[in-house]
C-alpha cells in the first residue's frame, strides 16, 4: 500500500521533466529560425548597398569630366577675382577724385578767408584813423571837463563843510524827539550804507545816548516779577504811529531798559525782513510789552533786504549782528523770525550762562500743533552770546534755507 503513492510521485515528476524538455527544444528551434531570417535580411541589404562594378572606360570618362569641371571652376574664380580687382580700382579712382575736389574747395575757402582778413585789416586801419581823430577831440573835451570838475569840487567842499555842521545840529535835535520802535538797516548798497541812508551820524548819536551809565542800581531778579505763564497774542496789525504812542518810554532807536534795576543781560533782537510789513507791525506791537515785562536791556534791529534777488537770511542776520555790536555792548543776540510771537512769558529771552550751549526759544510751534518740528531744529527764535557767534564766525552767507543747520 505504501509503494503506490511513491510510484505516482515518480511518474508525475518524470512527466513534468519531459514536458520542460520539449518546451525548451521548441524555444531553441524558434530562436534559430528567427536568427536565420535576420541573417538573410542582412545579406539582402548588403547586396543592395554594394556598388556595381564600373568598367575601365567608364572610369576614364568620369575622371575627364571631373578635371574639366575643376578647370572651369578655376577659370570662373579667376574671372571673379579680376572683376573684383577692377571694382576696387574704380573705387580707389573715385576716392582720389573726391580728395582732389576737396582740396580744391579747401584752397578756394582759404583764399576767401585771406581776402576777408585783408578787408578787415583795411577796415580796422580806417577805423583807427577815425578813432585817432576822435581821440584828439575827446582829449580836448576831457581837459575842459576836468577843469570844470575841479572848480565844482572846490565849491562842493566848501558847501559840504557847512552842510555837515548844519546836519549834526539837525540830528541832535531829531534824536531828542525820535522814539521809533526799531533801527531799520537797509541792505540795498552795503558799501555806502552809512552815507546814503544818513544812519552813520544817527547811530553815533544813538550809541552815545544808549551808553549812559546807570549808577547805584542793583541787579534785576533772576526770575522777573508778575509772570503769568500763558499770555494772549494780539494779532492786530496796528499802524507804526499807534505803536510809537503805545510805547512812549522807548529811547531813540527803539532802545529800552528798566529804571528800577540793572538788567542781567543786554539783548539785541535781530529780525531779517523783506516785504512783510503787516507781520512786522504785529510783532512790534507784542514783543515790546513782552521784553519790558522781563526787565531786559534790549533793542530791536530790523535788517531789510532790498531788490528782487533771492532772500538771504544768513547774510542779513550777520549784518544785523555787526551793526548791533557797533552801537551798544550787547551780551546776547536773539535771531527772531518776523512771524513768530511768544505765547508764554515764562520763556526768558536770555542767552545761556553755559558758554557751550545755545538757547532755542521756539521749540514748540502753534502751526504744527505745539510739537517739535524735527530733531535738531533751531529755527524761529535762537539765542547766542556774542562770543559764541565769534567762535562759529556767524551764519553762512551763501544761501537761504537751512542756515540754522550750518550753525549746528
Amino acid at each position: 500500500m505504501a509503494v503506490k503513492p511513491f510510484i505516482k510521485v515518480l511518474i508525475f515528476v518524470s512527466s513534468a521533466l519531459f514536458a520542460a524538455y520539449l518546451f525548451r527544444e521548441f524555444v531553441i528551434s524558434r530562436e534559430s529560425a528567427q536568427i536565420t531570417q535576420i541573417s538573410r535580411l542582412i545579406k539582402w541589404q548588403m547586396d543592395s548597398v554594394t556598388p556595381k562594378k564600373v568598367e575601365d572606360g567608364d572610369k576614364i570618362n568620369l575622371l575627364k569630366d571631373n578635371k574639366e569641371n575643376k578647370q572651369e571652376s578655376k577659370e570662373e574664380k579667376k574671372e571673379e577675382k579680376k572683376e573684383e580687382k577692377k571694382k576696387e580700382e574704380k573705387k580707389e579712382e573715385k576716392k582720389k577724385e573726391e580728395k582732389k575736389e576737396e582740396k580744391k574747395e579747401e584752397k578756394k575757402e582759404g583764399k576767401k578767408k585771406e581776402e576777408k582778413k585783408e578787408e578787415r585789416k583795411e577796415e580796422k586801419k580806417v577805423e583807427a584813423e577815425k578813432d585817432e581823430k576822435k581821440g584828439d577831440k575827446k582829449d580836448e573835451k576831457k581837459e575842459k571837463k576836468d577843469e570844470k570838475k575841479e572848480v565844482r569840487k572846490e565849491e562842493r567842499k566848501d558847501g559840504k563843510k557847512e552842510e555837515k555842521k548844519e546836519g549834526k545840529k539837525q540830528v541832535k535835535e531829531n534824536l531828542v524827539n525820535d522814539k521809533t520802535t526799531t533801527i531799520t538797516i537797509n541792505t540795498n548798497k552795503l558799501t555806502n550804507l552809512m552815507k546814503e541812508n544818513n544812519t552813520g551820524p544817527q547811530l553815533i548819536e544813538i550809541s552815545k545816548i544808549w551808553r549812559v551809565k546807570q549808577d547805584n542800581l542793583t541787579l534785576c531778579p533772576e526770575k522777573p516779577p508778575n509772570q503769568k505763564g500763558k499770555i494772549d497774542v494780539d494779532m492786530r496789525s496796528l499802524k507804526l504811529e499807534e505803536i510809537e504812542e503805545e510805547y512812549k518810554d522807548l529811547w531813540p532807536g527803539g532802545h529800552w531798559r528798566p529804571k528800577e534795576c540793572k538788567s542781567r543781560q543786554k539783548v539785541a533782537i535781530v529780525v531779517p525782513y523783506r516785504n512783510r510789513e503787516p507781520h512786522l507791525r504785529t510783532f512790534l506791537h507784542n514783543i515790546h510789552r513782552f521784553l519790558q515785562k522781563q526787565q531786559l536791556d534790549y533793542a530791536i534791529f530790523v535788517v531789510e533786504q532790498m531788490g528782487n534777488f533771492a532772500f538771504n537770511k544768513g547774510r542779513l542776520t550777520n549784518i544785523g549782528v555787526l551793526e548791533a555790536i557797533r552801537v551798544y555792548p550787547f551780551d546776547c543776540i536773539i535771531f527772531h523770525d518776523v512771524d513768530t510771537y511768544p505765547e508764554n512769558d515764562n520763556i526768558l529771552y536770555r542767552c545761556s550762562t553755559d558758554p557751550k550751549h545755545t538757547k532755542h526759544l521756539s521749540v514748540y510751534l502753534e502751526r504744527i500743533g505745539y510739537k517739535e518740528y524735527y530733531p535738531g531744529f533751531i529755527g524761529g527764535v535762537l539765542a547766542l552770546t556774542v562770543e559764541q557767534l565769534r567762535k562759529v564766525n556767524g551764519y553762512s552767507n551763501d544761501f537761504w534755507g537751512g542756515e540754522e543747520k550750518m550753525m549746528i
